[in-house]
């Protein structure tokens, strides 16, 4: 029996120490993108402002860029419901750059304001309020100026941004999301506030692309 050499036992051992190295890292990985990659699918209620509630099924995808170690960001999502007062099917459908606030009727139409998230500013001209209303017309929803939404007071009643940290609530209440559920698990920017676009003359593009941003907030019983 020969024994080892000191340089072969070192070198053994750098081996198995760069393959427990792997087998660490993958097992931190794999987990994460288990839970990253999986699409979520849920219905919400949304409070509509003369009382009605419409309820949304909704989609949501994880495959966005992020950070090493951490869990792909959403990314593709859509939702779609029964127009209340037509019975005809509404599918809205966008990347993350846009996300979604609140959902109205304006004469039996549905309109949706959203706001930008990630590059989504840049790509729509850094919209200053930073929101872009969409009106569902002829089977398609259709960018509409701020200014000539019928509804000046808005409250958000839809889910927004961070579904994946919303995702165990959702999960652990059958994939289902009450009004008041959307309500408690909104962005805290938009707790307990409306968006009054009353004084609202013109919007502008590319002039303010930083924050601070003009979200145009206010309590619902403040004094426009």
């Amino acid at each position: 029996m020969h024994a080892s050499k000191p340089g072969n036992r070192a070198g053994t051992a750098l081996v198995n120490l760069r393959r427990l190295s792997i087998c660490a890292l993958l097992a931190l990985l794999l987990p994460l993108a288990a839970c990253g990659n999986g699409g979520l699918k849920w219905t919400e209620d949304a409070l509509l402002p003369d009382g009605r509630t419409v309820t949304l099924t909704r989609y949501q995808e994880f495959k966005g860029a992020h950070e090493p170690f951490q869990p792909p960001t959403e990314s593709y999502y859509w939702f779609e419901f029964k127009n209340p007062d037509t019975g005809e099917k509404v599918r809205w459908e966008n990347s993350r750059e846009l996300v979604t606030i609140a959902l109205g009727m304006e004469g039996g139409v549905p309109n949706l304001l959203t706001a930008f998230n990630f590059g989504g500013s840049f790509t729509y001209h850094c919209p200053d309020p930073p929101y872009l209303a969409f009106r569902y017309v002829g089977g398609q929803w259709v960018r509409v100026p701020l200014p000539e939404l019928e509804s000046k007071v808005i409250t958000p009643n839809m889910t927004s941004l961070s579904v994946s940290e919303v995702r165990p609530f959702i999960e652990a209440n059958g994939n289902h999301l009450s009004a008041a559920d959307v309500a408690a698990h909104g962005l805290s920017i938009f707790e307990g506030q409306v968006v009054d676009l009353s004084a609202l003359k013109e919007q502008t593009f590319n002039v303010r692309c930083d924050p601070p941003f003009n979200w145009m907030l206010r309590e619902p019983g403040d004094k426009p």
